[in-house]
């Protein structure tokens, strides 16, 4: 998830606090756009124009000098000062991997340096008792353990959740 960075005093700033809604809520939509896409604070021109409805609205971005016009469409002023560009997200990206890495590799290897298994991971698993699919017909349980088991009750006879009795419902009073 990407984060774009806010000076808490962002609202106040002299180029903000003259923008009216529309202004400072299509440059709040922007800058979440290029820090969700990475665009290090460039937007073209097809999505300017979808965040920005109407040419007043671009011109008061412009004359305010939040946004500057670009040959690919805008910038946004200061982005990379309070943000991180592509190129350093990518590097951050990339060392962290490896340190995920490094750290895993040093978890699961034991003293003699070679890779060991996970603690929760049984090299052989075996159920503690054996699925119906697994069952062989030569693995069919002893007679007495088939005659000793309850029977099964009738359908008909059985009773139902349904069938219980259960105390009557008390109104809490008030």
């Amino acid at each position: 998830m990407a984060w774009v960075r806010l000076d808490d005093g962002f609202p106040q700033h002299p180029k903000i606090a003259g923008l009216s809604d529309a202004a400072f809520r299509a440059h709040v939509t922007a800058l979440c756009y290029c820090g969700r896409f990475w665009t290090d604070g460039q937007l073209t021109v097809a999505i300017a124009s979808a965040i920005v409805k109407s040419k007043h609205v671009l011109s008061q971005l412009l004359s305010a000098g939040v946004w500057s016009e670009t040959p690919e469409g805008y910038e946004i002023h200061d982005f990379l000062q309070y943000n991180q560009s592509r190129k350093q997200h990518q590097e951050l990206m990339a060392k962290r991997m490896a340190s995920g890495i490094a750290g895993a590799e040093a978890r699961w290897r034991g003293p003699d340096g070679k890779s060991q298994t996970a603690p929760h991971v049984s090299p052989s698993p075996s159920p503690s008792r054996p699925l119906p699919n697994q069952i062989r017909s030569d693995q069919n349980p002893p007679a007495a353990a088939v005659a000793s088991a309850a029977p099964l009750p009738d359908s008909n006879s059985a009773k139902t959740t349904t069938d219980r009795v259960y105390p009557p419902m008390v109104k809490p009073s008030r």
